[in-house]
């Protein structure tokens, strides 16, 4: 029988799960010669991948260690299997072998397991495929091992330059083989050269255990953020017309997202951060905190509808507003539901075009009057049509004349 010191890593893990298992009982029950039960499932734990949980497994390991004679004797029973020991101090002496053999064999990895971390999911993917080629090949052969893998053998998503840089990388990184070169003139019958000391075998296998463990991570990472991902939502098209005269706009989501402001605009910021300026009736300067942009109403989406482009009546509003210090008060409830109708286009203009999801304007029932958070500044030549407004008792006529001049011109 092979010593435990000489078992491969899957049988060795067999050996030191069911020994620990064994010792956890004789821990709280001090006759050594009773028989002890060992459950013949056992529920998957995730931080121990390797735990046997297959029947026939744990009966083969357990007769391992009768065979080696740490156990008297053993009792495959209907719902568990049952053990008689040597002694606990026989038995407690063979589990501190067993750990410390582990701890030798396993947790030596910690060089190797930061290097695997640092490996994108893409390498960590294509290094498993790499690696489980190589063992296999490996078992086929005999000391001293140089062994010849065709490329074609490795899986065909993994291009001749990731496989020669990851061979590269299991050669200089992880120091588990020896990567010559790759030998043959055609592409068909092209060979990757290895060599594998005898000392290296087993670091290859802890390295295999290492980068299989990183993969099921990833794996299942993938499969929880898949669980949590939202559904999509099919989004209806957003449809506003505005009819003024003949002009009919209509916007969607799609249309608006193309139109965004240049920058990143860093976290907290608010609508009271946004200076807006405009040098003309096309163009504007835009300031927000350390960022600064020049732009015309097209680049953001202020495009009106008629045979030559010109700018939506929504980007009229805005100067509008500009010309009136950002506050547009109205009494007249005729009015106040057209120019409502304004203010929503606008709103959602300017959200999608600064990416902020708070509404540009205060409550008109705080206000009573359409007012915008902005710091919004009018051109600073003025044509005529910026003329002083009529009397306050005409304001809400002379606001709907003045709004028409802008429409019209733009």
């Amino acid at each position: 029988m092979v010593p435990v010191e000489q078992l491969s890593d899957n049988n060795f893990l067999n050996v030191y799960y069911i020994a620990s298992e064994i010792k956890r009982e004789l821990e709280i029950t001090p006759d050594s010669i009773k028989h002890l039960g060992i459950r013949k499932t056992y529920a998957y734990n995730p931080n121990l991948p390797s735990y046997p949980t297959y029947y026939p497994n744990r009966i083969q390991t357990v007769q391992y260690l009768k065979s080696i004679g740490q156990l008297l004797n053993y009792y495959d029973m209907d719902y568990k299997i049952s053990v008689e020991v040597v002694s606990q101090e026989i038995f407690f002496a063979f589990c501190n072998k067993v750990g410390n053999l582990y701890h030798n064999r396993f947790t030596k990895i910690n060089a190797e397991k930061a290097k695997i971390d640092d490996l994108e999911e893409d390498q960590i993917h294509k290094l498993h495929k790499i690696i489980q080629v190589v063992t296999i090949r490996l078992s086929m052969s005999h000391s001293p091992h140089i062994i010849y893998i065709p490329v074609k053998h490795f899986p065909d998503e993994i291009q001749q330059y990731d496989l020669i840089g990851l061979l590269y990388k299991l050669d200089k990184d992880f120091d588990v083989l020896k990567f010559s070169k790759i030998v043959g003139e055609k592409p068909s019958e092209q060979e990757v050269e290895i060599r594998i000391a005898d000392d290296k075998v087993s670091e290859l296998n802890k390295l295999n255990i290492a980068v299989s463990e990183r993969l099921q991570i990833i794996i299942k990472n993938k499969q929880i953020s898949q669980q949590l991902a939202p559904v999509p939502v099919k989004k209806e098209p957003l449809e506003i017309k505005i009819v003024s005269g003949s002009k009919i706009e209509i916007e969607n989501e799609e249309k608006l997202s193309k139109y965004k402001f240049p920058f990143s605009l860093p976290a907290g910021t608010e609508w009271k951060n946004i200076i807006f300026k405009f040098k003309d009736e096309k163009n504007a300067h835009i300031e927000v905190k350390q960022y600064k942009h020049d732009v015309n109403y097209s680049e953001m989406g202020f495009i009106g509808k008629g045979k030559v482009p010109e700018s939506s009546e929504a980007w009229s509003f805005l100067r509008v507003l500009a010309e009136l210090n950002g506050e547009l008060a109205i009494t007249d409830n005729e009015q106040k539901q057209k120019y409502k109708k304004q203010k929503e286009i606008l709103s959602k203009k300017l959200k999608s075009y600064f990416n902020l999801d708070s509404d540009p304007f205060y409550p008109y029932e705080e206000q009573k009057s359409y007012r915008i958070k902005m710091t919004l500044l009018p051109a600073s030549i003025k044509s005529k049509k910026t003329d002083p407004l009529p009397e306050e008792k005409d304001a809400d006529v002379g606001m709907d004349d003045y709004y028409k001049e802008l429409t019209e011109a733009s």
